[in-house]
């Protein structure tokens, strides 16, 4: 079944509801009482995590627990989440864009925060764990609160893509499994089902517990084969021809989308399924990535301008959202 798209949305409004969601549950959270912290207990998986909350079992880990996953640092957009805004697809400007369109929404690829500034919003990092050989759409979110547990994580994610070129590694993580139902894909669900539902589901990194910390393991580096996590790079991008028909010009450093909204008509969503952890498949997928947008940029004879993007080593070049996306975090998290 096609979904739907409104083509007079903006077309960063799926991250500005991830951050209406996010921020939300932070101030849920920001009074996490470590009261009752205890000695963490061991969970083989992110999949036996999973299979106690599919078989409604979650209670049974209130307390600290200490898992070994993949570990990378972008939140699932939930097709929830695209869903609930109530948009459809449109015949937009043609097959391409369209067919880009629909995979975007129908897979639900993850995106990364951006960095925030000295404001506070640094407090809280969203993210994601999974298996090894899994796909992201088997993860659990995480959710890192507290500006020393954030700070010391993204020195963690620098270092490995320092030194071996991964932005997604083998980890071990020990929080606190927690229900955020305003995350889930669902959120109207009865309370019942909820319960059951590993997207109404974080496991909490919280500075103001001694035990919780994500830390990288060192078990997988000399070996061969370092596990697969596979997932979607992306770039939200748009022709400058079709910005100047709806506006005129758009200032990169001043871009509001809610004073210039630009359609989903007005964007293309390039994707590209890669291997997180493998830098020869990230550089590989990114040519082919960056192919794609060359080829359209000869078809419409006309530059493109990068809105956003899923992660940090997608470009170095600043999206024109960053900053209107930035402000709005701030904003939610307070």
């Amino acid at each position: 079944m096609a979904k739907s798209f409104d083509p007079q949305g903006a077309a960063l409004r799926n991250l500005t509801t991830a951050i209406a969601h996010i921020g939300d549950t932070y101030r849920d959270l920001i009074g996490y009482s470590h009261a009752s912290s205890s000695a963490p207990s061991t969970i083989e998986s992110i999949g036996e995590l999973r299979r106690y909350i599919t078989d409604g079992e979650a209670a049974l880990l209130d307390g600290t627990i200490t898992v070994s996953c993949i570990f990378y640092p972008a939140l699932l957009l939930r097709r929830g989440w695209w869903e609930d805004q109530h948009i459809e697809i449109p015949p937009l400007r043609g097959p391409i864009q369209r067919w880009l369109t629909y995979g975007m929404f129908e897979w639900a690829p993850s995106w990364e925060f951006p960095p925030a500034g000295s404001d506070g919003a640094a407090r809280v990092l969203p993210a994601q764990v999974g298996d090894g050989d899994c796909d992201e759409s088997d993860s659990l979110t995480v959710l890192i609160i507290g500006q020393t547990a954030v700070e010391r994580v993204q020195a963690a994610i620098k270092q490995q893509l320092d030194d071996f070129g991964r932005i997604a590694f083998w980890s071990r993580l020990t929080g606190r499994l927690v229900q955020t139902p305003r995350l889930a894909k669902d959120a109207s669900l009865p309370p019942q089902k909820l319960a059951r539902d590993p997207s109404s589901y974080a496991l909490l990194v919280h500075e103001a517990d001694p035990y919780h910390a994500i830390e990288p393991d060192a078990a997988f580096d000399a070996e061969p084969a370092y596990p697969i996590y596979s997932g979607y790079l992306w770039k939200c991008v748009a022709p400058e021809k079709w910005i100047h028909d709806r506006h005129g010009s758009l200032s990169p450093a001043k871009w509001d989308p809610r004073t210039q909204p630009l359609g989903i008509i007005d964007a293309y969503f390039i994707w590209e399924h890669t291997n997180l952890t493998s830098p020869e498949a990230i550089v590989y997928n990114l040519v082919s990535l960056n192919q794609k947008i060359e080829y359209l940029e000869q078809t419409h004879q006309t530059r493109f301008q990068l809105l956003e993007q899923s992660c940090r080593i997608v470009s170095k070049q600043r999206p024109l959202g960053r900053s209107y996306l930035q402000t709005l975090l701030t904003e939610r998290a307070r």
